[in-house]
C-alpha cells in the first residue's frame, strides 16, 4: 500500500497542471521575498534624490553673484609686485563685504578664488605679481563661494599691469615756492609731476632720501606740505611705478621761521614795498603804534603790510597821540630792509 501510494504521488507532482501550480508558488514566494527589498531601495534613491536637491539649492544660494556687480574701477593701471589702492564702482548693490581678484584676460574666473576684500566704500588693495599685461577682474559677493567676471555696460573693463620703473634725479624741473613758513601749510607745484607720483621733503642737514619713502601725492602736479622745523630741504621723488626714493637735482626748498619773508612781497602785489633808512633793530616791536607807552612812543615801530612804520608823535590833534603814517614814503620813518622783526615778531621788508 505505501509503494502503491508513493508511486500514486509521483505521478500528480510531475502532471503538468501540478507542475504550474508549483511555478506560480515559487514565483509569489521570490515576490515575497524581495518585495521589502525593493521598496527598501526605493525609498533609500528618493532620500538621495531630496538630499541632491537641498544640495543643489544650496549651491545655487551661495553662487549669487551678478556679473554687473561692478560698474567700473579706478585706476585702471598698476604696477607689477607693488601694492596698489584701486576703488571699485557698484552698479547697484553694494560690494561691502564680496572679494575681488585681478587674472590675465585670457584665463577664466571659475578657475580664479577671490582673495581681497572690499571695503564699504568700494576701495581694495592689490598685489599683483603675474606677467605685464591686461588682466580683468573676478569677483565674489559677500557670502558666495563662486567667482564671476565682472563685465560693464560703458565698455571693456580691463587693468593694464606694467613693469616697475625707476626714478631720475631730474624728474622734477621746478617747485614753486621755493620758501615757505614752518608750520605753515603751503601748496607747492611741482614741474614735471606726473599721474601717481609721489613726493616727500627731508631736512638736507640730518637726513637722505635713502631713508624714508615718498608718500604725498602730487600727480595732480601741486599739494599741500606742513614742515615743522626751518632749514634746507631735499626733495625726495618716486614717480609712479617705481619703488624707490631719489633726491631731485636742483631742487630745494628753503623753509623759514614764522614771519613774512621776501619772496612773500615778490609774490604778492598787496605787499608794498619801500626805502627806509631807520635801524629797527633796537626798537621795540608793538601790533599797534597807539598801544605804545606815553614816555616810549618813538622807541617802538609797527608793520604793515610787510613794512616797518616807526611810530612818533602825531601833534596834529589834540590831545597829541602815538601812531604812524603809513602812507609816507618818508626813509626816516621807515624801517630798513632785515632790520625789524626777530624770533617772537614778524618780519618785514622795505
Amino acid at each position: 500500500w505505501l509503494l502503491s501510494s508513493q508511486l500514486l504521488l509521483s505521478n500528480l507532482i510531475h502532471t503538468p497542471v501540478l507542475e504550474m501550480v508549483f511555478l506560480h508558488v515559487a514565483v509569489l514566494a521570490f515576490v515575497l521575498a524581495h518585495g521589502r527589498e525593493l521598496k527598501n531601495k526605493a525609498g533609500t534613491d528618493a532620500d538621495a534624490l531630496d538630499t541632491d536637491k537641498q544640495e543643489s539649492e544650496a549651491d545655487s544660494a551661495a553662487n549669487k553673484t551678478s556679473p554687473n556687480m561692478v560698474k567700473s574701477f579706478l585706476p585702471a593701471i598698476a604696477a607689477k609686485g607693488i601694492e596698489k589702492q584701486i576703488t571699485l564702482e557698484a552698479a547697484g548693490t553694494s560690494l561691502e563685504g564680496g572679494k575681488a581678484v585681478f587674472i590675465p584676460v585670457a584665463s577664466g574666473c571659475k578657475q580664479a578664488t577671490p582673495t581681497v576684500p572690499v571695503q564699504a566704500d568700494g576701495t581694495a588693495k592689490f598685489k599683483i605679481n603675474g606677467e605685464v599685461g591686461s588682466y580683468k577682474l573676478c569677483f565674489q559677493a559677500a557670502g558666495s563661494t563662486d567667482s564671476v567676471e565682472q563685465v560693464s555696460d560703458a565698455g571693456e573693463m580691463t587693468l593694464q599691469l606694467i613693469a616697475p620703473t625707476t626714478t631720475e634725479p631730474g624728474a622734477v624741473t621746478g617747485i614753486f615756492p621755493v620758501a615757505i613758513t614752518v608750520n605753515v601749510r603751503t601748496m607747492i607745484d611741482f614741474e614735471g609731476a606726473g599721474p601717481g607720483d609721489k613726493a616727500v621733503w627731508v631736512n638736507s642737514a640730518t637726513n637722505d632720501c635713502s631713508k624714508v619713502t615718498p608718500d604725498k601725492d602730487v600727480g595732480a602736479g601741486h599739494n599741500l606740505f606742513t614742515l615743522t622745523s626751518s632749514g634746507t630741504y631735499t626733495l625726495c621723488y618716486r614717480v609712479y611705478g617705481a619703488t624707490d626714493s631719489v633726491a631731485q637735482d636742483n631742487i630745494t626748498l628753503t623753509v623759514r621761521a614764522p614771519g613774512v619773508s621776501k619772496d612773500m612781497t615778490e609774490r604778492w602785489p598787496r605787499f608794498i614795498k619801500k626805502d627806509g633808512n631807520v635801524d629797527c633793530s633796537g626798537l621795540t616791536w608793538i601790533p599797534s603804534c597807539g598801544m605804545s607807552n606815553v614816555t616810549h612812543c618813538e622807541q617802538n615801530y609797527a608793520i604793515d603790510s610787510a613794512v616797518g612804520y616807526r611810530c612818533a608823535w602825531d601833534d596834529s590833534v589834540f590831545p597829541p597821540h602815538c601812531s604812524n603814517d603809513i602812507t609816507t614814503n618818508d626813509a626816516s620813518k621807515i624801517c630798513k630792509p632785515l632790520t625789524c622783526g626777530g624770533d617772537a615778531t614778524p618780519r618785514c621788508w622795505s
